[in-house]
């Protein structure tokens, strides 16, 4: 007693540093003064409390106030019974309940708490019933007969009691608890506890264990266990609020069940005061505990619990409530509280819990019955196994902290003393004593059933207690709580009991989220992780200790090595638990792990006490798996499980619990929390080794170790080397094969593949499934295997190096389920790459077993086609990771003997194509792009590959498949034949060997086969030259000869057409010509069709004979020698290129030439674009747009000029084949330094330059993808005639331009002096490289050394992996070996050769034979190749003057042959003459020895020869040169005269007979007809016209007047003064024409041709002549503007001289032999002709209306020779027909009219004509005669000369200054004839003043004509003159004037102004408005 006392004076101190018991004073400060004041209410119930309460305080007497107060508490107990507060006790805000303030605040109604008085008086009487208490042991111990005793129990029993459990009730709210404890109910309480355990501890003692109990102790005994239930249950209820403890321990003493919780009190979730984290709850909790501790209700709760275990131990029955209420409080003190766990194990708690409550024997309990009520189906053993486990509960709460709490931020309370507390709790309870008495506790429920075991047997009334554990039961068991219905049996109960027990054990493990806290992961406290992990690993050292105490204590329990049912289940279930915890720990602890190995948890999981426990039965099973962990943590740890574990027995024959084992073990390898996993990885492996026998658990084992390494590859990748891991596990794979192949198992990959009866019996299917058990372990061993493989990087090769592990896979090769998977994993260490020698040597052993495996499978039969197929696809497979490795590893290894000794032997047909097609896969394989590898297999097999060739052959029946045909065409190219993706050829040999198989093949496989080929080759420079190294020419020559079939013949001769045009021999082309001359009828026109066109195929091929070919993938030219960039003169860049393809994006490098800096410039192509970059101190990119056509070659010329000061700056331009196609200005890149990146046709990449996109469009840019030719770089800009030059040169010309190497005609030199010694090119080549000016990949320099101090061999370039050397031999340039060109030339005349084109051709032949018709034009096409773009053959053309040969040929052909198709080869003869390099010289001998060689047309077809002069003068069109050397007018006019005459009279005339046949005299041949021939003459005439206008020479004129003059054919006279005429019609010829004519004479030298009696000859002279004398220049008119200006008239002799001077000679001569012949209206035409320049008076009019006068009135005159009206004027006086002569008159009249210049034109030179043949018309001289009478012709006529007279004297009166003198003139002409006596004139002469005069006023009725000179002066002289005549017809005389010289303007105005003023005003009418002046 003391020393409790003592233990709660140290435990107050350092809690409060205060002393005593009861320290109001203490419990005021920690509870907060009851507020707000609780009344009753004044309704219900509570008022009749109010009244009563009252009541009691207004008593005075004591007993009056005892009664009414115990009234007052009956009917609190009876109104408050099943009181719940509300919301725990708390009084919410804003309640609905009456606030009314008074002194303070009230709250009427008791819903959350009760009047603090009332709590006051009820604590107040705690202290009185203690009093009584300590009384009891007093009244006890004197007597037991005093009636004091009685007393005291009964005022204890009815009025103690009643108290209390009005405290029972009080205490479920907050309130009063905070009330209860500020008024010291705590301490009071406290002390009723002590005095009550004092009480009992003393009647304990004085108790024997053999002694009987009196009735009075017993008494005492239960009154005080009554006190106490009731004290405990408070004091529970205080600390855990509204815990309904005492209803709980009184329903369970009334023996009903219980609940039990794990590590914490019971919480209801639904009220929020009791929430686990609300802080309202929590902070009571702690300040409940304290002040529990303070007082000392833990001390005296132990003490309590001693006392329970002494009266137990002198086996007095204590009621299981008052156990129960102890231990419950004591889990809910210590629940959170360090503090508390500390002074618990300070008192003793610790021990008392390990010594355990003693749990009573059977007999005990079978003494004790009548406690428990049997008819209620109860069981007192579950009872007190309960009690049990939570006493174990209480131990777990000492010495760990709930985790409900801990991790709550305000826990902080408790945490100075955390660590430490736990710790020393835990190391408390670690001491060997302890941890056997904690085992021995533990398992005691189990000794305490088996002891119940033992003595059923004898007494059968215990039965009823019976566990009927064969029975199976399903479980199901919450995890929070334990429900035993009352139907529920007692193997379930038992169940429950054992799973509560582990579940406490596993629970001294940290939980997850205590393991985090204490490893410093997550945590709110200041708990150092020093000492956390020493907790740690402290607590996991204890579980340790303690299974490996209670596992051999079950077994000692065992009956001869046979565990009862019962105990299996508590192991079991043990296990389990236990598992699980570990498996927690190790996910919320990673760190944890180390402790686990120190502690060796992985000896006692694979120990017998675990993994090998042994196997369960069914019903064993079912109750070892009693739960269902669903716990929160189990979702995250099914990643780790192999298989789960819930609700299962069994999986796949594998225990629950050894899955659970390596599920755990698993998680350790796996999880974060050590550097290592190798005791886990040693476990398994162990495991596995020792579980080889056993398919089931080692499937399991190995696919654990494969998820380990999964998961942890690292760590566990390190484990597995140092345990060798692999190795043991493909033994115990090649272990269980050896077993499984012992047993007679098959693997289940046989089964498959071979038809198995389905089982019909259990053992059947038994055996299916072991079989399956087997193969899936060894599957799972070779996938772990074959994942360290894929982990490690060294792992292979640990591998290689271990020879166990190879023999193992070896032997696991044939297990043929694992077959595929085995070699897979062979063939991935055959594809290690070796790093030392040892590696190397190790790698040779092992394919060295790979080659022998060939050898074994002949033995397997009918498999050895299969596996060699298995075996050679692995090879192919290795082939393709490391081909130039691999192929020399097997090649050493004599791999080609191997392989092809597979054909060797019988191969059946379905099995036998397979095998070889896999062969040839695996030959090409070997051989892809492996020179050596093919010479060995050269060696091997000969050349052209013929062993393989008779293998084939012979294995396939000399009948080859399309498969086996594809196959070879896959070795052709080194891999996958895809004719889509224009492959390459790569092995040569296989041409031959593909070409034989496909001869010996079926027809539709040739016709294919050859397509194949056919295709392969076209457009496919490289593939054409390997055809041409295997001797595919030859061989195709030869198959030609020897097939039958037309359509195999056809494609055997594209193919020699697309062969031999790439490169042919001198050998093929004689044996090309040997066919030519065969005589055999059978063959030969076979023969001449198919290779002739053969032949012109081989001709029409183009492109140098040496290039580069690029295939665009790591391709080009790569320039090593730093260039230094030319700076005075630019760049030229030149090459022959020819694009394959463009790429879909982007573009394709041409060339680069940077320095170091990224300057310089650059070119790349693009589909339609040349893109180039000047790249300096700023970049530019220059666009130009190009046309380069896919396969086909072209000349590409680049210059770049530098710019000069005011020049317009840098000029960039493009030329494709010679000509200019584009032009731009850019910056021209000036670099000093030398250039080191350059490159030629390489991928172009460019630095990024910030904020420059100038050339973006060349970042994605790939290599050139085609073939370059020869290149140049020059150090100046070529000019366009360079250019052209070095075009002209040829594709094929790679040397310096030195005038040695080309020798051109002396006549005739390259244009642009390229070749020049001093000027040409050679000076600026920079650098020339070529395909054949190298060595190896090294390429020369072609440029002329011309400092012999200077290496040539200093420049040095290379071409890159993706670029080959090509050279071939073109038909064109090795032509010479058969003769040159000429050898063509015979072909011509063998036109008798071959078929008609009316020759019947078989139906069935797919061959055309060339006809007759055609044979010249193929010749000639023939020739036209041989010449194009070939210099060499151009010049022996010309030195053989070929042309002429060829023409002198061409007339001994058949008009027939020569026909359009000759006449357009020959058209394509001259283009190709025409665009030579010798063109000037070849041109003119094809233009004079064929074109114009009428020869040779003149019996041809009219089309062909229309055609032909067409053509030429489209030729002369384009070039007018040509003219004057070949084809002038003399040269015309001689064709004509000779071949294309239209009267044959001629003696020149040729072609008058039709052509006859010079042996049978046949007609072959006739001149076209007439028209026809006309119509050729007119195209000739054209020539002769264009060579006129080009230069008109005195030949030319000499040649017409010639012409003229001698012929006598009209027609062609008529056609060629048609052209002269047409000719002269142009100004610009006219002039130099007439030239030329003044120089022979004039234009007198054609006027006879106006004496041919043909009338069309002589009107087309005269408009000929009239053209001519057009263009002389016209007389100057300044005298007669002169005499009018001056005024001055002349004399009529002068006049009449002037007539006679102004008809020249000409119009003379013109009218003498004109006028010699009658006189018609075509004439007539002609003159008017002639006049207006070629119209018609009506065409003159009508374009004159269409014009505004005014606008034309300042035009010139419509007569174009106005001279020519002399002549017009003599054919109207020699004209009978009045009609004719007025129609002549009244066009002239029109004329004039319709044109004021024409009047004067007619006044300068055909007035005076006009004057002599007007007065000689017959209208004229009988002009009113009076003896006649005219006719109405005479008058009209007479009008019409009237109105010539008045329109033109009108005209000069009206407009001309000084026209009074044509007036005057005119006058005194015919006065003159007036004179000589003919009176008809003098009447004339009046109505032409009447008629001049009416004309006069006409005009000025629209307009007043007299006021404006010269219009007034004019008018004046004119009435003067009609004056003067009135006067001479008065005076009968006629009078002229005085003295006309005297006659001056200014008498006339001085008379006028005198004399004649009222005449004019009478005449004109009018009056002068105002005065204009002169």
């Amino acid at each position: 007693m003391n020393i409790v006392k003592g233990v709660a004076d140290l435990l107050r101190r350092t809690s409060s540093g205060q002393t005593g018991e009861s320290n109001s004073g203490s419990q005021a400060d920690r509870f907060s003064p009851p507020a707000p004041r609780i009344r009753f209410s004044e309704i219900g119930d509570e008022a009749v409390l109010n009244t009563l309460w009252g009541r009691y305080e207004n008593a005075v007497d004591k007993v009056e106030k005892r009664k009414m107060f115990h009234v007052f508490l009956k009917q609190f107990l009876m109104v408050f019974n099943n009181w719940k507060p509300v919301n725990g006790g708390q009084l919410p805000e804003g309640d609905s309940a009456t606030v009314r303030s008074t002194e303070y605040l009230s709250v009427f109604g008791c819903f959350a708490g009760h009047p603090a008085e009332v709590i006051l008086v009820l604590i107040e009487e705690v202290t009185q019933l203690t009093t009584l208490v300590s009384e009891l042991n007093t009244s006890v111990m004197r007597t037991t007969t005093d009636l004091q005793l009685a007393s005291i129990s009964l005022i204890i029993t009815s009025e103690g009691l009643p108290v209390l459990e009005a405290l029972t009730i009080i205490i479920r709210s907050m309130y009063n608890c905070r009330v209860f404890g500020y008024y010291g109910g705590v301490q009071k309480l406290t002390a009723l506890m002590k005095g009550a355990v004092v009480q009992l501890k003393t009647m304990a003692v004085s108790l024997s264990t053999d002694e009987n109990l009196s009735n009075v102790i017993s008494d005492s005994i239960g009154l005080l266990h009554r006190v106490l239930v009731h004290v405990v249950s408070i004091i529970c209820s205080f600390i855990d609020l509204n815990s309904d403890v005492y209803e709980k321990a009184q329903l369970y003493s009334n023996t009903m069940e219980f609940s039990v919780t794990c590590g914490a009190p019971s919480v209801d979730s639904s009220r929020s005061v009791k929430d686990p984290f609300s802080e309202t709850w929590l902070h009571w909790h702690q300040k409940a505990v304290l002040s529990v501790m303070e007082a000392g209700g833990l001390n005296w709760l132990v003490e309590l619990l001693r006392v329970i275990r002494r009266l137990s131990m002198k086996e007095q029955w204590i009621d299981l409530s008052l156990q129960y209420l102890t231990l419950r409080t004591l889990l809910v003190a210590l629940s959170a509280n360090p503090r508390g766990q500390n002074h618990f194990k300070s008192i003793g708690g610790l021990e008392v819990l390990l010594d355990g409550l003693a749990l009573p024997s059977i007999k005990v309990v079978m003494k004790n019955l009548s406690h428990f009520d049997i008819g209620r189906d109860e069981n007192p053993l579950l009872k007190i196994f309960q009690l049990h486990v939570l006493s174990l509960e209480v131990l777990r709460e000492a010495v760990y902290p709930t985790d409900q709490f801990s991790c709550m931020p305000t826990c902080t309370f408790f945490c100075n003393l955390y660590s430490f507390g736990n710790l020393n709790n835990l190391q408390f309870l670690c001491e060997n004593g302890r941890v056997h008495k904690f085992a021995n506790s533990f398992c005691s429920p189990a000794f305490m059933l088996q002891e119940y075991k033992q003595q059923m047997k004898d007494d059968t009334e215990m039965s009823i207690f019976d566990f009927k554990f064969e029975n199976n039961v399903d479980n199901h068991m919450a995890e929070s709580s334990i429900v035993c219905p009352n139907n529920s049996s007692n193997a379930r109960q038992w169940n429950d009991i054992v799973v509560q027990l582990s579940r406490v054990l596993c629970s001294f493990l940290c939980e997850p989220e205590d393991a985090k806290s204490c490893l410093g992961q997550v945590t709110n406290s200041r708990i150092p992780v020093a000492i956390s992990s020493v907790h740690v690993e402290l607590s996991i050292r204890w579980v340790m200790r303690v299974l490996l105490t209670v596992f051999p204590c079950i077994k000692a329990c065992s009956y001869q090595n046979e565990m009862p049912n019962y105990l299996r289940v508590f192991v079991s279930t043990l296990q389990h638990f236990v598992l699980s915890a570990f498996r927690k720990a190790l996910v919320s602890a990673p760190a944890l792990l180390e402790v686990f190995r120190k502690e060796g948890v992985w000896d006692l999981v694979f120990s017998e006490n675990v993994f090998y426990f042994g196997p369960d039965s069914d019903e064993q099973t079912e109750e070892c798996c009693p739960f269902e962990d669903s716990s929160a943590n189990s979702n995250k740890l099914e990643k780790h499980s192999l298989v789960g574990i819930t609700g299962q027995r069994k999986s796949s024959g594998v225990e629950v619990l050894q899955m659970e084992v390596i599920s755990l073990v698993e998680l350790a390898a796996t999880c974060n929390g050590s550097a290592h996993n190798l005791p886990e990885c040693s476990a398994l492996l162990d495991s596995l080794e020792q579980s080889a026998c056993n398919p089931e658990i080692a499937n399991i084992l190995a696919k654990s170790l494969l998820r380990v390494l999964q998961l942890s590859a690292e760590k566990t990748t390190a484990s597995f080397k140092a345990l060798n891991a692999v190795s043991r596990a493909l033994k115990v794979a090649c272990i269980q094969a050896q077993e499984s192949r012992r047993l007679g198992y098959k693997s289940p990959a046989f089964e498959r593949d071979h038809e198995v009866v389905p089982p019909h019996s259990h053992q059947g299917s038994d055996s299916c499934e072991i079989s399956q058990s087997w193969h899936k372990c060894m599957k799972a061993c070779i996938e772990l295997f074959m994942e360290f493989c894929s982990m490690a990087d060294d792992a292979r090769h640990l591998v290689l190096h271990d020879s166990t592990c190879v023999d193992c896979l070896f032997d696991l090769f044939w297990e043929e389920g694992l077959r595929n998977v085995v070699l897979a994993n062979i063939l991935d260490l055959l594809k290690i790459t070796p790093l030392s020698e040892e590696d190397q040597k190790a790698k040779l052993q092992l394919c060295s077993k790979y080659l022998e495996t060939f050898t074994r499978m002949k033995d397997l039969g009918k498999n050895f086609v299969v596996l060699s197929v298995d075996l050679l696809a692995g090879m192919r497979n290795m082939l393709q990771t490391d081909p130039v490795h691999y192929q020399a590893l097997f090649r050493d290894g004599e791999c080609f003997l191997h392989v092809v000794s597979l054909l060797n032997g019988n191969l059946d047909e379905s099995n036998g194509e397979k095998l070889v097609l896999n062969v040839l896969q695996t030959l090409t394989c070997l051989l892809a792009g492996n020179d050596a590898s093919k010479a060995a297999f050269r060696a091997l097999v000969g050349k052209g590959y013929q062993t393989l060739q008779s293998l084939l052959l012979d294995f396939c029946q000399w009948c080859p498949s399309e498969a086996l045909l594809g196959a070879l065409l896959d070795m052709l190219v080194d891999g996958k034949f895809e004719i889509k993706g224009s492959p390459r050829i790569k092995n040569e040999d296989v041409i031959i060997l593909y070409l034989s198989v496909l001869q010996k093949s079926s027809e539709s496989l040739q016709h294919h086969g050859l397509n194949v080929i056919l295709q392969l080759l076209r457009d496919s420079l490289c593939n054409q030259a390997s055809c041409v190294r295997a001797g595919m020419l030859s061989f195709l020559l030869d198959w030609f000869v020897q097939e039958a079939n037309d359509g195999v013949i056809l494609k055997i001769t594209q193919l020699i057409q697309v062969i031999g045009g790439h490169s042919i021999s001198g050998k093929d082309i004689r044996k090309i010509f040997s066919l030519l001359r065969s005589e055999k009828e059978e063959t030969r026109h076979k023969y001449h069709s198919l290779l002739l066109t053969s032949v012109l195929a081989m001709l029409n091929e183009k492109g140098p004979t040496t290039f580069f070919d690029l295939n665009g993938n790591d391709s080009g030219i790569m320039i090593k020698t730093p260039l230094q960039w030319p700076l005075n003169k630019g760049f030229s860049f030149s090459c022959w290129l020819r694009v394959e393809n463009f790429p879909g994006t982007g573009t394709m490098g041409l060339f680069k030439f940077l320095g170091e800096n990224g300057r310089g410039c650059l070119a790349v192509l693009s589909k339609d674009k040349l893109i180039y970059g000047s790249i300096n101190l700023k970049r530019q990119c220059v666009q130009m747009n190009v046309n380069l056509v896919k396969k086909r070659w072209h000349f590409l010329c680049i210059t770049h000029s530098i710019g000069r000061p005011f020049s317009g700056g840098s000029l960039l331009r493009c030329y494709i084949d010679g000509d200019l196609v584009s032009s731009e200005r850019c910056r021209y890149a000036k670099v000093n330094e030398l250039l080191t990146s350059c490159s030629i046709g390489t991928e172009v990449i460019l630095p990024q330059n910030e904020g420059d996109n100038a050339l973006d469009h060349i970042q994605d840019s790939f290599p050139f993808l085609g073939q370059i030719g020869p290149v140049y770089l020059f150090s100046d800009a070529l000019s366009s005639e360079q250019v052209h030059s070095v075009y002209s040169l040829g594709p094929s010309y790679m040397y310096s331009f030195l005038d040695n190497e080309v020798t051109p005609f002396s006549d005739n030199p390259l244009p642009g002096g390229i070749l020049d010694a001093k000027d040409g090119l050679a000076s600026k080549i920079i650098f020339g490289i070529n395909a054949q000016a190298s060595d190896g990949r090294k390429l020369f320099n072609v440029s002329p050394v011309l400092d012999h101090t200077l290496d040539k061999n200093s420049f040095e370039a290379t071409i890159l992996v993706g670029t080959q050397l090509c050279s071939r031999r073109l038909l064109q340039q090795i032509i010479y070996c058969v003769g040159g060109v000429s050898v063509f030339f015979p072909l011509i005349t063998q036109s008798d050769r071959y078929e008609d084109e009316e020759s019947e051709v078989s139906e069935n032949t797919l061959i055309m034979p060339i006809s007759k018709e055609r044979m010249t034009a193929e010749a000639i096409e023939l020739i036209a190749s041989i010449l194009d773009e070939n210099l060499a053959n151009q010049q022996q053309m010309h030195l053989l003057s070929g042309f002429s040969i060829l023409g002198f040929l061409l007339q001994s052909v058949p008009p027939k042959q020569l026909n359009l198709e000759t006449l357009s080869a020959l058209k394509h003869l001259f283009n190709v003459v025409v665009n030579c390099g010798l063109s000037e010289l070849l041109v003119k001998d094809a233009m004079s020895g064929i074109f114009l060689n009428p020869l040779i047309w003149l019996y041809t077809v009219y089309e062909v020869q229309r055609d032909l002069y067409m053509f030429l003068v489209q030729q002369f069109d384009n070039d007018s040169r040509l003219l004057k050397s070949l084809c002038q007018l003399p040269h015309v006019i001689d064709i004509i005269r000779q071949f294309y005459w239209d009267n044959a009279k001629s003696r020149f005339a040729i072609g008058g007979k039709p052509l006859l046949h010079p042996v049978t005299k046949q007609v072959v041949g006739e001149r076209p007809s007439r028209e026809e021939i006309r119509k050729v003459r007119l195209l000739l005439l054209s020539l002769g016209e264009m060579s006129l206008r080009q230069n008109i020479a005195p030949a030319d004129i000499k040649a017409l007047v010639a012409f003229f003059e001698t012929s006598q054919d009209t027609t062609c006279i008529e056609d060629v003064l048609h052209m002269v005429i047409r000719a002269v019609s142009e100004k610009s010829f006219l002039a130099p024409f007439l030239e030329q004519v003044n120089l022979l004479g004039g234009c007198h030298i054609f006027v006879n041709l106006l004496q041919r009696e043909y009338e069309p000859i002589r009107l087309l002279s005269l408009q000929f002549l009239g053209r001519l004398l057009v263009g002389f220049p016209s007389e100057k008119k300044g005298s007669r503007f002169f005499n009018l200006a001056v005024g001055k008239s002349k004399s009529i002799l002068e006049n009449n001289r002037g007539i006679s001077s102004r008809m020249p000679a000409i119009f003379s001569a013109i009218s003498d032999r004109l006028f010699k012949f009658p006189q018609t209206d075509n004439v007539c035409a002609a003159l008017f002709d002639v006049l207006l320049g070629g119209a018609s008076p009506k065409q003159v009019l009508q374009k004159h209306n269409q014009a505004d006068k005014r606008r034309s009135k300042g035009n010139s005159s419509h007569f174009f020779l106005p001279q020519i009206l002399v002549v017009i004027f003599k054919f109207l006086s020699g004209c009978e027909d009045a009609s004719a002569r007025m129609k002549v008159i009244s066009d002239l009249l029109d004329l004039l009219d319709s044109n004021p210049l024409n009047i004067e034109a007619l006044m300068e030179y055909g007035w005076n004509a006009w004057l002599a043949v007007s007065v000689k018309l017959d209208v004229v001289k009988e002009y009113r005669l009076e003896s006649r009478n005219p006719s109405d012709s005479e008058i009209n006529e007479q009008k019409y000369v009237r109105s010539f007279f008045s329109v033109v004297l009108c005209h000069y009166i009206h407009c001309i200054k000084g026209g009074w003198q044509q007036l005057e003139d005119t006058v005194n002409f015919l006065l003159l004839h007036c004179e000589q006596g003919d009176i008809a004139y003098r009447y004339f002469l009046r109505d032409i003043f009447d008629d001049l005069i009416g004309r006069l006023l006409g005009l000025s009725s629209e307009e007043n004509i007299f006021i404006s000179q010269p219009c007034r002066d004019n008018t004046l002289y004119l009435l003067r003159l009609v004056d003067e005549m009135l006067i001479s017809e008065i005076d009968n005389k006629i009078l002229f004037p005085a003295n006309i010289t005297e006659f001056s303007l200014d008498s006339l105005e001085e008379e006028s102004q005198k004399d004649y003023n009222s005449v004019l005003y009478e005449v004109l009418q009018g009056e002068f408005d105002e005065i204009i002046p002169r």
